[in-house]
């Protein structure tokens, strides 16, 4: 049921924010950038994506004009994703948008409700990453996840 739900909310995602362009992985990287800017690399590891799938993203919002890449002081071969006004301008309405469509849900479900659905949520996950980490360190080394991390993607190197 928990994969479902998650497949509906990112389906959702698009039409949450009217706009068919605009993917939940997308607006996730935007609202990732909105403190600060990151490399393609930083922001697929901080929303649990693959650095080329990052990129792939960065490419389509910089066609889209919401992102710009600028010079990294710390890595010459890896550019800084970086929110442009446009961009900006883009999270807050469909920031907008989902907090009313959230709204809206909140109206079926009474305080109680909601407070233990987030708690339940959250040790979920919590127990599904120590749960990951445990197994993997004792498995045998060659079916272990390393050099992968806990969600089976290739680590970086940092």
């Amino acid at each position: 049921m928990v994969f479902k739900a998650n497949v509906d909310l990112v389906d959702a995602g698009p039409l949450i924010v009217r706009d068919q362009t605009m993917s939940s992985m997308r607006w996730q990287m935007l609202n990732a950038l909105e403190e600060e800017s990151k490399t393609a690399a930083q922001l697929g590891r901080e929303i649990g994506i693959t650095r080329q799938g990052a990129l792939l993203n960065v490419q389509s919002l910089l066609d889209l004009g919401y992102v710009t890449l600028n010079d990294n002081a710390e890595d010459q071969r890896a550019k800084k994703v970086v929110l442009t006004p446009a961009g900006a301008a883009k999270l807050h309405e469909m920031n907008d948008y989902q907090a009313t469509w959230a709204n809206q849900l909140g109206t079926h479900f009474d305080k109680e409700q909601l407070d233990v659905a987030l708690d339940v949520v959250s040790k979920l996950r919590l127990l599904t990453l120590t749960s990951v980490s445990i197994a993997d360190e004792r498995a045998p080394r060659s079916v272990r996840a390393s050099p992968r991390d806990t969600r089976g993607r290739a680590k970086e190197a940092r």
